[in-house]
């Protein structure tokens, strides 16, 4: 997969460059909200209006950054999305005659229209996140440590307890997924073969046979679905509970720094922010980690 990620470098950097640029902009939005907690606090309307000025000079700056960061994404994906069709393609016509006749054509087409995208989603897509989510973590940390080393300390503590949740739930999500593709898969054999044979059926007048062998991969096929959701769900709840957990103690510790004197009620605001973008994306990093032992 390297070969594709790598396929276009100068793409490859310039979205790692825009994305560090963009997760640092958004960093300062939280302490552009300090600040202007702390003008509001402080009774002077012209820090409010100092405030507003910078407002807006920050939200353009973010326009312009996630909006080329978006679309050089886009692009990006476009191209290599591309160049896997191109080249499974050309794999296809290279294969012999015997070779490809062993295996059924909606296979193929799934290859090119399915599991090229799943392909993207997860590696290429997936990759993308991770760098973004990474970059966004540590500017986070950084932002909240020069705020409160103590909340910033909580924060990476608690908000990195889902990426042990994978290490449980992982390996048992990961074949309940594998089996669910492999039930998609023979559904749609059967539902094309089943078409492809529409006027023997029609013929033999075995509609009722063939619509009883169709439900029954259909069910096989739903409820492996079923099976790898409740698995999900599961890992849902108990990340969505940390998350809980993190922001409470959060408030809580920030609360006991205002009351001593440590930091504003504008820090508060400020590390709230910074909180979110630390324990946001440790979730989808917990994610991908599962997914991360599917492939394996």
């Amino acid at each position: 997969m390297k070969k594709y990620i790598f396929a276009y470098p100068i793409l490859f950097i310039s979205i790692i460059l825009l994305g560090i640029l963009a997760q640092g902009a958004a960093t300062a939005i939280s302490f552009f909200m300090m600040f202007v907690v702390d003008s509001i606090a402080s009774g002077e309307m012209a820090n409010l209006i100092s405030s507003a000025y910078v407002g807006i000079g920050i939200v353009l700056l973010f326009f312009i950054l996630l909006w080329a960061y978006t679309k050089i994404i886009v692009f990006y994906v476009y191209k290599i999305t591309l160049k896997l069709k191109n080249d499974f393609f050309s794999a296809i016509l290279e294969t012999s005659i015997s070779a490809f006749n062993q295996s059924n054509s909606a296979k193929h087409i799934s290859l090119i229209n399915n599991d090229i995208k799943v392909i993207t989603d997860k590696y290429i897509n997936g990759l993308m996140e991770t760098t973004k989510f990474i970059t966004t973590i540590v500017f986070a940390l950084v932002g909240m440590a020069f705020l409160s080393p103590v909340n910033a300390l909580i924060a990476l503590v608690l908000s990195s307890s889902p990426l042990v949740l994978p290490m449980i739930f992982g390996k048992k999500l990961a074949k309940t997924n594998m089996i669910c593709m492999e039930k998609l898969a023979a559904l749609n054999e059967k539902a094309k073969d089943f078409l492809l044979g529409f006027e023997v059926i029609k013929t033999f007048g075995i509609e009722k046979n063939i619509h009883e062998k169709f439900s029954k991969s259909a069910m096989e096929s739903e409820k492996a679905h079923y099976h790898a959701n409740k698995v999900s769900v599961k890992l849902g709840a108990l990340s969505g509970t940390f998350m809980i957990a993190t922001d409470i103690l959060t408030y809580l510790v920030a609360g006991y720094f205002v009351i001593t004197g440590s930091i504003t009620i504008g820090a508060v605001i400020a590390i709230a922010g910074l909180n979110h973008g630390i324990i946001g994306p440790m979730q989808y990093l917990s994610i991908l980690q599962i997914l991360g032992l599917q492939r394996k």
